[in-house]
């Protein structure tokens, strides 16, 4: 009786201590790693001076409402205006999108831009393909109808590419900024997300590669890679494709891009669950050249910021599992060991990354770490696990499609911000 009760423990503080260190570290210790790695390395060299001509992609899908705010956008961006083209790609839109957007392109006028259109609705990374076929430039930059860049987008993003190693470049999303007006303040458990995001790609970008591309801003050399239909996380799956090729992903911050969060709860599920089923997608695609850990990519960044990422909850499943087993059989001296120690590293990591991340972020504002916002981070991380698994669910099942949509509150809320500032200006 007692073997077996020593067995039941040991297995227990096995499984307890495995889950709790790939969770501190996915968390708090990768995090720590990447900013460490930012501040210490130099930010690779850039020619500022540099203005290669570059094919902006915008599909787009019953987006009436913000398509006139969305050319205005584009078009006063501070680049050459002969040395970038638009081409929005419509799928079939079921509203006033390409009437709209007709209205306010005008012919002759540089930068060029044209509407093209697809017969039926097949998927954001269709919409990329058909515009990749009609680009002029040997550079292609996708973004988003709801989005906002900021004046000098083009000009940091194309200082990147006249290294010939570099195949690939990832630009900043911001959720708010202080000259953009927002109708919604976002929560302070989202902008520590965000601020955390930033950090890791800065690190990666450092090291290797960053990740994956920013949906809503990422540009490449168009004969390297083109979207893969079937894919829900189309930026995720170019970026592997890049790597595959042996060229670099840069993050360049400099590089923004400005897009709300759904504010609803259901339609912040839907989005992110869409995502998480295009990694999982993109492992399986990939999984040869992933599973061959050569590099700093594939050995640490990869694993650490997306295969630990879909495997937090089950992670989170054995640790509870393991801690019940202790407490079921009244090991209680061992789950205060556990439960002390955990407490030390996270904390430790917890104030480690804190200090890190006011270095990395030292001109920008930060929310300040308060009761609420722990609450709010607690809450935030229990709708993500639930929505891994609900991901993982309707990955196996099947249930998912490449098609689309933006939530309501999105281009609601854009809409709002673009006319306050045409107002304002």
């Amino acid at each position: 009786m007692f073997t077996d009760h020593v067995t039941r423990v040991s297995i227990a503080l096995l499984f307890a201590g495995v889950s709790t260190l790939l969770l501190l570290w996915y968390f708090g210790g990768y995090p720590l790693l990447m900013g460490i790695t930012a501040l210490r390395t130099e930010s690779p060299n850039k020619d500022l001076t540099s203005t290669p001509f570059i094919t902006i992609i915008v599909p787009t899908y019953n987006e009436e409402t913000v398509v006139a705010q969305r050319v205005t956008n584009i078009s006063e961006l501070s680049y050459p205006e002969h040395s970038y083209e638009v081409l929005f790609v419509d799928s079939n839109s079921k509203d006033r999108t390409v009437p709209r957007l007709k209205e306010h392109i005008t012919e002759g006028k540089h930068p060029e831009m044209r509407v093209l259109t697809e017969s039926e609705r097949r998927g954001k990374a269709s919409a990329i393909n058909t515009a990749i076929e009609a680009a002029t430039g040997e550079i292609v930059l996708v973004s988003d109808a709801n989005t906002w860049f900021d004046d000098e987008v083009l000009q940091m993003i194309g200082a990147h590419f006249n290294d010939p190693a570099v195949g690939g470049v990832a630009g900043r999303l911001k959720r708010s900024d202080g000259n953009i007006p927002t109708t919604a303040e976002f929560t302070a458990s989202n902008q520590v997300y965000h601020d955390l995001e930033h950090i890791k790609s800065m690190g990666e970008s450092r090291l290797d590669s960053v990740t994956q591309f920013v949906g809503e801003i990422s540009a490449w050399r168009k004969s390297i890679a083109t979207a893969n239909p079937s894919s829900l996380a189309e930026d995720l799956d170019l970026s592997i494709q890049i790597r595959k090729e042996g060229y670099e992903i840069r993050y360049e911050p400099e590089a923004v891009v400005y897009e709300p969060d759904p504010d609803v709860a259901s339609e912040q599920v839907e989005v992110n669950k869409r995502r998480l089923i295009g990694v999982l997608q993109a492992i399986v695609r990939h999984w040869r050249f992933l599973g061959t850990p050569t590099d700093y990519y594939r050995a640490l960044i990869f694993p650490s910021r997306k295969t630990l990422q879909l495997l937090s909850p089950i992670l989170f499943i054995c640790l509870g599992g393991a801690l019940t087993i202790l407490l079921s059989v009244r090991a209680y001296q061992a789950f205060s060991w556990y439960l002390g120690l955990t407490t030390i590293g996270a904390l430790g990591l917890a104030s480690a990354l804190q200090t890190i991340k006011s270095r990395v972020i030292s001109t920008e504002s930060s929310p300040s770490v308060s009761m609420a916002t722990g609450v709010s981070l607690v809450k935030y991380l229990i709708l993500m696990e639930y929505v891994i698994l609900l991901s993982w669910a309707e990955f196996l099942l099947g249930r998912y499609s490449v098609r689309w949509d933006k939530s309501n509150s999105d281009r609601d809320m854009v809409n709002n911000e673009m006319s306050d500032r045409e107002h304002n200006n």
